[in-house]
């Protein structure tokens, strides 16, 4: 990851932290009086200021290594054993889907540090938290003791974003709910203090987004539900870039059926309905490989009118097979191998998804809103490979592992040396002008500065700044307002 780093630069809303955090450490009580009234994600963008505050120097080393620990969290939560340390296929597998991470995920998530803050960072948080509190909690011992762990990640976790503060109150709740109904502990009045640090930490991201809300009321836009639900599905399932790992999703969703069937084939009933699912998945899955990935169909808004063609058949039906799988097999992994972690995974997946219809419904259809989600699905496809490859019950395992994972493992390459050449032929303008303003900087001539323009890239965020230089963007390099600014023809 640090080879990519070394092309990404600070873009967008990262020129403005990276200008105001230059008034120093006094300035950090402004800046979080000022986040806590915009957005309540108070710690989120004081740690993105501090990264920010050389230019992109300390992101490029920072990020690398939140990625690599997360990607090794990610495997270690996805463990066939939690109690052992035998995570070797499972950390394969989670390298390979941050690895083959489309760049129309990647550049909003990964490699531009406002969003990997807002998205990466405390989805991390919130899922450590419920790793933890799973841990901790399961022993009946603990139930009436109050752990400082679960209360610094629960806090930070509820005051991070809506969205992962979300995941993390659905894991309190989800797990609470295994922990009494499945384990049949009785909950002691301290395990609740666990929670309110998690709540009051939700409160401040609560109270500064309804203060945006409100100052957004009269910004003239509607938000419709039907238009909302399409945007989810299309950038969540429907789409090019999340195909890859909606295909994996079903790969495993399969896996998991036949081998449940095979496990229960003294119950002829529910046999007969896993085969019929399994088969169902099947289907659906070679319909989305042609609909989606070969002739590239758009969601279109799902209405009265066309809610009976062919195609608005196939959305729905496929939405609701693989959605209906997917908390089916969450709940097998549960009853049968009794690990909640799966299932309480996937409905704070789909939950931090169905969220948007009440919060942030104009981001519906941005790729970087799907990554929190993305993340609690990695746990599921890591745990589903981990379980193949240690399973001795299931014939020629380790070659059913690799025969998959090999495939896996070239398109993850392919997708990562695209993003490399990418961001590499992206830098070679943006570089040119930050040694342009070196110069200028240290030139007692102020009076022009002249520079490259920067074409049109997805390999970057919002790089037309470079070729108009707003007002923020001088401010943040230190160019004088007057100065002229040429552009090499």
């Amino acid at each position: 990851m640090y080879i990519i780093h070394r092309y990404v630069y600070i873009y967008a809303d990262d020129l403005y932290y990276s200008r105001d955090i230059q008034n120093g450490i006094s300035f950090l009580p402004k800046l979080m009086w000022k986040e806590l009234n915009t957005n309540g994600r108070v710690w989120v963008h004081v740690i993105l200021s501090l990264l920010v505050k050389y230019d992109v120097l300390l992101y490029r080393i920072i990020n690398p290594i939140i990625i690599t620990l997360g990607a090794f969290l990610i495997a270690k939560i996805s463990n066939k054993d939690i109690e052992n340390n035998k995570i070797l296929p499972a950390a394969i597998v989670s390298s390979l889907l941050f690895l083959a991470m489309p760049t129309q995920i990647a550049n909003t998530t990964l490699y531009y540090a406002a969003c990997a803050l807002n998205y990466l960072y405390p989805a991390l948080v919130s899922i450590l938290f419920g790793y933890v509190f799973l841990r901790y909690f399961s022993k009946e011992g603990n139930l009436s003791k109050v752990n400082l762990w679960i209360i610094v990640l629960g806090f930070f976790s509820g005051s991070s974003t809506q969205q992962a503060g979300a995941i993390g109150i659905g894991y309190f709740v989800l797990i609470s709910l295994y922990i009494v109904f499945i384990k049949g502990y009785k909950l002691k009045p301290k395990y609740f203090i666990n929670f309110i640090p998690l709540l009051l930490g939700y409160g401040l991201v609560t109270f500064g987004s309804v203060k945006r809300m409100l100052l957004e009321k009269d910004s003239g836009v509607v938000i419709k539900i039907s238009e909302t639900v399409t945007e989810i599905l299309k950038t969540n399932i429907f789409s090019k870039p999340v195909a890859i790992f909606t295909m994996l999703v079903c790969i495993c969703l399969v896996i998991w059926i036949i081998k449940f069937s095979k496990e229960h084939n003294q119950n002829k009933i529910l046999r007969y309905f896993n085969i019929l699912l399994a088969i169902g998945l099947l289907i659906s899955s070679l319909c989305y490989i042609y609909v989606v990935i070969i002739k590239g169909y758009k969601v279109e808004v799902i209405t009265l009118e066309n809610i009976t063609s062919e195609i608005t058949l196939f959305y729905l039906g496929f939405t609701i097979i693989y959605i209906f799988s997917m908390i089916y097999v969450g709940i097998f992994i549960l009853l049968n191998r009794g690990n909640p972690f799966i299932l309480s995974s996937m409905i704070n997946a789909i939950g931090a998804q169905g969220m948007l219809l009440v919060a942030d419904s104009r981001f519906a259809s941005a790729y970087k809103i799907i990554f929190p989600s993305q993340l609690l699905i990695f746990i599921f496809i890591c745990y589903t490979f981990s379980e193949l490859y240690y399973e001795e019950s299931i014939k020629l395992n380790k070659i059913v592992f690799y025969v998959l994972i090999i495939p896996y493992l070239i398109i993850a390459f392919k997708y990562y040396f695209i993003n490399y050449k990418g961001y590499k032929n992206t830098s070679i303008e943006i570089d040119y002008n930050l040694n342009i303003i070196k110069e200028y900087q240290n030139s007692s001539d102020k009076s022009n500065i002249t520079f490259k323009k920067v074409p049109p890239s997805i390999y970057g965020y919002n790089l037309g700044n470079w070729n108009e230089m707003p007002y923020f963007m001088k401010q943040c390099y230190r160019i004088n307002e007057d100065t002229i600014i040429n552009y090499i023809k």
